[in-house]
């Protein structure tokens, strides 16, 4: 799958990104610290691209990136063959049959499922402008979600201004996102698509400025993101639609408004629970239900993968098909997503460099809780809106990847669109006074 072609292609890619990179941030960023960051980061990133075809050729050969690479493949080929017949194959819903791409679609493994579609469908996309290269492709994979990354990036600059440096570290330089986000893989759209979606929701609701290029980047993030992975939707929406009602709640000065707003949003409440309770509650049951269902479909198959692959299976005790014995599992399964596996639970060459990046995780969220104490940091959250998205959106994912996954190897990809926001929020929380002194010295 890599010869000397592929060598040649991908190092012209790489080093034409770079350059592009190199001369958009000095225009771009002329004259502020973050620029500094740009060439590096997005260098990291397709270094991540490269390790990550090496370890799937040369180490795992296998996996899901395979079966998209070979139905991108088809795409391809049904392009080159004909452009009309290439373009009706592109548009094709999952399980829909017609003569005209039969003898497409039976090559195409991933035909079952629509999530699984839009990762080839992409991919079939950038192998052209990677001359069919899969080295190529990937790198062209891992630089469009480094854009999604530094976007993201920029929101927290614009809020924490003189936290240049440990913001980028928290955002750009997570090992786990730098690898599991770059491959031709779901996460590396999602992780990419995140970025931007955080970008656009800040810039149409809470700043109100960019809209044109909030309102095309809001609902295309939105579908690609519900599409591929909708479960993360699961956790952002709600903690966006916090984030946005807490940030225009707290710009209210005048207490009779703000008593108004209070009651109207309680009396609400009320009439929709009077008129439409019992729809409420049936569809509560239904959601429950399905939630579960997905989660034992997850620990089955991650023990399946672990029993077959490696030990690298984990467990958070019996847990009983109700919501309160989900809410009992909360505590571990967050701390399974940002500080496990511990270094005494490694069983893989791989799954150490896991295990170190939470460990350090570990280390700076103990760093952050004393330099501030435990209820002032809390205090700290819950009166900033955007530190309260943050801190709702990490916990809420992190608890569904840690409780969903059940194997270390499938958690490391899980829960890297949550690190950046928990990484951020630690390091705002750590860094505050230092941000508290440089933002009066220049007052």
């Amino acid at each position: 799958m890599m010869g000397l072609y592929d060598i040649i292609i991908s190092t012209l890619i790489f080093t034409l990104l770079l350059v592009l990179g190199f001369f958009f941030a000095q225009v771009r960023y002329s004259g502020q610290a973050c620029r500094h960051y740009f060439v590096p980061a997005l260098a990291l990133k397709m270094l991540g691209s490269i390790f990550f075809c090496l370890i799937y050729l040369y180490y795992y050969r296998s996996g899901d990136t395979f079966m998209y690479w070979g139905d991108a493949m088809v795409y391809r080929e049904a392009f080159l063959q004909s452009i009309s017949q290439g373009w009706e194959l592109f548009w094709t819903p999952a399980m829909e049959f017609n003569m005209a791409t039969d003898r497409f679609t039976e090559n195409i493994r991933g035909f079952r499922g629509e999530n699984a579609l839009y990762v080839s469908r992409i991919t079939a996309v950038l192998s052209f402008i990677a001359g069919g290269s899969f080295l190529a492709t990937t790198i062209l994979f891992g630089a469009l979600s480094f854009t999604g990354l530094w976007a993201l990036y920029r929101v927290f600059l614009r809020e924490y201004p003189s936290l240049v440096h440990p913001l980028a570290f928290a955002v750009l330089f997570i090992p786990s996102v730098i690898f599991w986000g770059s491959g031709v893989m779901k996460d590396t759209i999602t992780i990419g698509c995140l970025g931007w979606l955080t970008y656009g929701v800040y810039f149409l609701f809470i700043k109100k400025k960019k809209l044109l290029l909030s309102l095309i980047l809001v609902p295309l993030c939105f579908h690609l993101i519900s599409v591929i992975k909708g479960f993360i939707m699961a956790a952002f929406l709600p903690s966006a639609i916090c984030w946005v009602l807490f940030a225009h709640a707290g710009k209210v000065k005048e207490p009779k408004l703000i008593t108004f707003c209070i009651f109207s949003l309680l009396a609400g409440f009320a009439l929709l629970i009077y008129f439409f309770g019992n729809q409420l509650y049936r569809s509560g049951d239904i959601a429950l239900a399905f939630f579960i269902s997905r989660i034992n479909d997850f620990q089955g198959w991650h023990g399946v993968i672990a029993e077959q692959y490696g030990g690298s299976s984990y467990t958070l005790g019996e847990w009983d098909l109700s919501l309160w014995g989900i809410l009992k599992k909360v505590p571990a399964g967050i701390n399974v997503t940002f500080f496990r596996p511990y270094l005494t639970e490694v069983s893989s060459s791989v799954q150490l460099i896991t295990a170190i990046e939470s460990l350090g995780v570990l280390v700076i969220t103990i760093l952050a809780i004393l330099s501030r104490g435990f209820f002032s940091s809390i205090k700290m959250i819950l009166s900033n809106s955007f530190l309260l998205f943050c801190f709702l959106f990490s916990m809420s994912y992190g608890f569904a990847a840690g409780f969903a996954s059940y194997n270390f190897g499938a958690l490391a990809r899980y829960k890297i669109p949550c690190m950046p926001f928990f990484l951020a929020l630690l390091m705002i929380i750590l860094f505050h006074r230092w941000h508290n002194g440089q933002r009066s010295q220049k007052a």
